[in-house]
């Protein structure tokens, strides 16, 4: 019984002995088994968040390719946040796409006028340059053609020049021989004359020395006629003086508005009163009643007719110190409401000062402010048209020198004393261009106190500065 008994022990230790080690090597296995269960899921984890990373980046990849290629455009700071998504080689190399990228389009995208360039906007806009500068190369090699066509057209007219200038340089030396023939035989014939006139020549000098004694006395007697002429002029012109009025009759208009700032004025006549455009006058303050001794203040011409009794004129000279107003008089000895005035000319009219005569440049300044020449003195000495009762002045510049010949001297003589007789007032030519408002364009000369010429390249007086133009409150 007794040894039973210890036999079902040893048999339940055995088999408890067997159990633990069982469960022990269960329990390690399973241990192992979770371990590596645990490491494969934290390996699938990393494989999945780098599988993340790596669809992410190619992601922001394609989102930056698509936006350079055009097929889903972005704003800069997704583009920015993008990058800032991608690290090390990645984040180079897109920030080196989109740097090409805009270089790129800077270099290639010149001229593009639509809403986005991009790659795919690109070659649209590359292939109308393209095809503007075939066209321009077309229309480039058309023109050389054209130009190849003109000169040979002017290699042609050329060469045919030169022919027509070989024969007439022929024709000219064949000319040339005639002329030096012809020449001797003249010479030759001059030379036979000289000879006669040498002989003649005492004779020449008798006469002349007769001619001279009666050219003397002549000329005594044409001087007592002077004398009695000049006294003669002299009771005239104080009989003139006398009955010539001493205001301005009638003004020829006032100004009635003044823009200094844009220098031009308004006046008080129209096209009922015989108004033309660049017709001067002379500016005189309002209160001056005549034009002999009043000083004038400006001249004035007339640019545009407004209606029949106002016009619009600019203001071609005028005294900053004493500007032009409103209700000052203007005045023009060639104008007259509703009629001509008539003139005269006789002397040298030099209005430069260069000793050459302007009288054609006279006469247009006369008939544009509305005048008739009725009588002039030509270069020449002759004297064209006549005075008359209506003639009003006789304008008179330089009187001929000593230099001058007989008749320009006989005719200038004549002329005045015509006008004398007719009691024709006798005005110089500076006076009449003063009075008319006539403005030389090639001179400028200031009026203000202390000032000196303007140069028409400076435009400031010589003496100083320049006085701003005061603005008109009318």
């Amino acid at each position: 019984m007794a040894s039973r008994g210890f036999r079902a022990e040893q048999w339940a230790l055995i088999i408890f002995v067997v159990l633990t080690v069982g469960l022990t090597v269960t329990t390690y296995l399973s241990f192992r088994r979770a371990e590596e269960q645990i490491k494969l899921a934290e390996s699938a984890r990393a494989e999945a968040a780098q599988a993340t990373q790596m669809f992410n980046t190619a992601d922001f990849q394609n989102q930056i390719h698509r936006h350079v290629l055009g097929y889903d455009t972005k704003a800069q700071d997704q583009l920015n946040s993008m990058l800032q998504s991608l690290s090390g080689d990645d984040r180079a190399a897109m920030e080196t796409t989109l740097s090409n990228f805009e270089e790129e389009m800077k270099l290639y995208g010149v001229g593009f006028t639509g809403e986005t360039l991009n790659y795919r906007t690109l070659p649209a806009h590359l292939v109308g340059i393209v095809n503007t500068r075939n066209k321009q190369l077309a229309d480039a090699d058309q023109r050389q053609r054209e130009l190849e066509r003109e000169r040979e057209q002017v290699r042609e007219a050329e060469a045919a020049r030169a022919r027509r200038a070989e024969e007439e340089l022929a024709k000219a030396r064949q000319d040339l021989q005639d002329e030096r023939r012809k020449f001797q035989e003249e010479r030759n014939r001059f030379e036979t004359q000289g000879a006669k006139l040498a002989e003649a020549l005492p004779r020449v000098r008798t006469e002349l020395a007769k001619v001279s004694t009666e050219a003397e006395q002549s000329r005594r007697k044409m001087e007592g006629e002077l004398d009695r002429a000049q006294q003669v002029i002299a009771f005239q012109r104080e009989r003139l003086e006398g009955q010539r009025e001493t205001t301005f009759e009638t003004a020829d208009g006032r100004i009635t508005w003044v823009n200094q700032r844009t220098g031009t004025v308004w006046i008080d006549l129209g096209a009922a009163h015989g108004l033309e455009r660049q017709m001067t006058f002379s500016v005189y303050d309002r209160d001056q009643t005549g034009v002999t001794t009043a000083p004038i203040k400006g001249r004035i011409e007339v640019t545009r007719i407004i209606d029949d009794r106002s016009a619009e004129a600019r203001i071609l000279q005028d005294d900053l110190a004493n500007p032009i107003l409103v209700d000052d008089i203007i005045y023009s000895p060639s104008f007259r409401r509703g009629q001509r005035t008539h003139f005269a000319l006789a002397g040298l009219m030099d209005i430069t000062g260069d000793g050459r005569s302007d009288q054609e440049k006279v006469k247009s300044i006369i008939t544009l402010n509305n005048g008739v020449i009725d009588a002039e003195l030509t270069e020449e000495g002759t004297i064209v048209g006549s005075l008359s009762s209506t003639t009003r002045y006789l304008v008179r510049g330089k009187p001929p020198s000593d230099r001058s010949n007989d008749q320009i001297m006989r005719h200038y003589s004549e002329l005045v004393g015509e006008a004398t007789r007719l009691g024709i007032e006798t005005i110089e030519l500076r006076t009449l261009l003063d009075r008319m408002g006539y403005h030389d364009d090639a001179r400028i000369v200031t009026m203000q106190r202390g000032g000196g010429a303007l140069s028409p390249d400076e435009g400031v007086p010589a003496g100083g500065f320049q006085k701003r133009r005061p603005t008109s409150g009318n």
